[in-house]
């Protein structure tokens, strides 16, 4: 039996929510194909909740009352899936939470799988980060891509290119640029999309010269 959430410990996760980007460079990445292997795995030991189960837990969240009490999310989790949700559960109610940009209670949503050492990998990540974009909240997104190469989660595309367009929304153009390049370090070949967000944010900016710089390199690097 899990112990009470008032007596829970904190994981790596939930220590580096508020932490600056620090990509690392060494830390080993894992496939979209081994994440979804494992969720494929996870779901043969225990069945994935309807999408009915999914969306009363995400209307019942919403309706917690503010100032947001992470207890209360906790409680709310607990008692919507007191067996733990598999990772593909955790992914629809985190983007459910993401549409209606309910971004402080997907945070915490994702410390209750931090805590209770529930699995997370690169699509419940994404589901978060794509909650920042909807609520412009640039920095948050940088600080899940530093959980994520912390907690040795792979980085993938969607990743990438969701926090390019978090920077791209509020005119951050460096780095925009700086995730384009920190693509290439870890081994995630930018597409059109990333290339097209961090050129947005430059032209924002009148960074023309930059723009000619990655429309050379979408030639160059024959980007699709």
């Amino acid at each position: 039996m899990r112990q009470d959430h008032q007596v829970r410990t904190p994981g790596l996760a939930s220590q580096q929510l508020q932490s600056h980007l620090s990509i690392d460079k060494s830390a080993p990445a894992y496939s979209h194909q081994l994440c979804h292997l494992h969720c494929q795995a996870r779901r043969n030991v225990q069945p994935a909740d309807n999408g009915d189960k999914i969306e009363r837990a995400v209307q019942t969240l919403l309706h917690l009352k503010t100032p947001l009490q992470a207890h209360e999310v906790y409680d709310s989790l607990d008692q919507a899936f007191p067996n733990g949700p598999v990772p593909c559960t955790s992914t629809r109610v985190l983007s459910g939470l993401a549409k209606r940009h309910a971004l402080d209670i997907a945070l915490v949503a994702l410390s209750w799988h931090d805590v209770n050492k529930y699995e997370l990998n690169c699509y419940t990540y994404n589901a978060v980060i794509d909650a920042c974009v909807k609520t412009a909240a640039w920095t948050k997104a940088l600080h899940l891509c530093s959980v994520m190469a912390h907690s040795e989660v792979e980085l993938d595309t969607i990743t990438f290119n969701t926090t390019i367009s978090a920077c791209e929304r509020v005119g951050k153009w460096e780095m925009a640029l700086q995730l384009v390049n920190a693509m290439t370090w870890k081994a995630v070949r930018p597409n059109t999309i990333s290339f097209n967000a961090a050129i947005s944010a430059c032209e924002k900016y009148g960074e023309w010269e930059r723009v000619l710089q990655l429309l050379r390199a979408m030639t160059q690097g024959k980007v699709e």
